[in-house]
Formats: structure tokens, C-alpha cells, sequence
């Protein structure tokens, strides 16, 4: 199964997430060192999209508009990792971006939007 690589966009680039999920083998990147902070949105899901990296946001807002653009437009993106703002903690958000990686295959998360909220350690 081919794993995805994740992109942390702007407003949700916590050093302390990035080194955690990095370090437990996730091939990660910051919008940072992308040399993408300072872009809208739509170009941080542009950039994802063309480099084939899931893109992971707490800004719910705006991205869930964005992924419902894409769709009804027959665009596609290479999945949506989203989280509320201040809901868990950097190791509960690591522990379940860390199992979507695991359960889901590069292919599978192609188009879809996938809430932290729904990967507790309780998930089936």
C-alpha cells in the first residue's frame, strides 16, 4: 500500500505536531519550509494538490468550501485532514493523523475529507 505525504498549510503548522508526526514516519512538510505562508488558501490547496500531498488544516471554514469546490468541479485533491482549532491535543492530533496513514492508502484518501474527530482509538 502506498502511503500518502502529508502538507501542514499555515494556520495549523505546530512545530511540536510536525516533529511528532514526522518522527513516527510520516513524510510531512510545512507550508514554511514551502516557501507557502502568506498564500490563500486556495493556493495552499493547489499546491498540495499538485504535488500529491494530503493537506492538513484546522481552518474548517475554508477548506471544506474548497473541498466542495474541487469535487463540483471534478477537480481533485490528494485528501483533506482537518481538526477543530485548540481541540485536542498535538499528541492526540499525531496519534490519529498517524492512524488515517496507516488505514488509508495514498489512492483511497484521493478527494476525501477526513475529520480527526472521527479516527478516536475507539474507531471500527
Amino acid at each position: 500500500m502506498k502511503r500518502f505525504e502529508l502538507y501542514i498549510e499555515e494556520d495549523s503548522q505546530d512545530m511540536g505536531l510536525f516533529y511528532t508526526v514526522e518522527r513516527a514516519g510520516v513524510p510531512v512538510l510545512r507550508s514554511a519550509a514551502a516557501g507557502m505562508n502568506g498564500t490563500t488558501d486556495a493556493e495552499q490547496l493547489a499546491f498540495a494538490a499538485g504535488k500529491g500531498f494530503v493537506l492538513y488544516t484546522t481552518n474548517l471554514k475554508d477548506f471544506a468550501v474548497l473541498h466542495q469546490q474541487y469535487i463540483s468541479e471534478g477537480r481533485n485533491h490528494a485528501g483533506l485532514i482537518m481538526q477543530a482549532r485548540r481541540r485536542l491535543s498535538i499528541g492526540e492530533q499525531a496519534r490519529r493523523i498517524l492512524r488515517i496513514w496507516e488505514t488509508l492508502s495514498a489512492e483511497e484518501i484521493v478527494n476525501r475529507y477526513e475529520s480527526l474527530s472521527q479516527w478516536a482509538d475507539d474507531r471500527r
